[in-house]
């Protein structure tokens, strides 16, 4: 008589396929850095994204961790393959050198995705 045992497990295969399902949200940069600017400058930049996933993304709430970064972004889902942008703006009144993180909640098989601003405000030179 033969008794063949086994066991069965959930392995990372299937973890990978019910991914594979999953939208997914892909920047085209992660980082931007406006480098220098002066105070009375305007700084806003768009970040573009794609869904390069199999369903619909939605992104559900973006944070910034101080309100001298605003972030405008259209709240509806995108399909697959189809693409939008977030606008950042940062306040150019606050002197000195600066990073932000971004935070996008969705449901992206990623999230959250940060993404980052960086530069350098100087006081603009008033020589009228």
């Amino acid at each position: 008589m033969l008794i063949l045992g086994f066991t069965i497990r959930q392995s990372k295969a299937y973890n990978s396929i019910g991914d594979w399902l999953k939208p997914q949200i892909e920047f085209k940069t992660e980082i931007y850095d406006f480098d220098k600017l002066d105070s009375a400058s305007n700084a806003s930049y768009y970040f573009h994204y794609k869904n390069t996933g199999k369903s619909k993304l939605q992104i559900t709430d973006i944070s910034t961790a101080c309100g001298c970064t605003v972030v405008d972004w259209n709240p509806m889902t995108l399909g697959p393959g189809e693409s939008d942008s977030l606008l950042i703006t940062y306040d150019t009144h606050l002197m000195g050198y600066f990073t932000r993180e971004i935070v996008i909640n969705s449901n992206s098989k990623t999230s959250p995705d940060r993404i980052y601003i960086k530069g350098m405000v100087e006081r603009a030179n008033n020589s009228d």
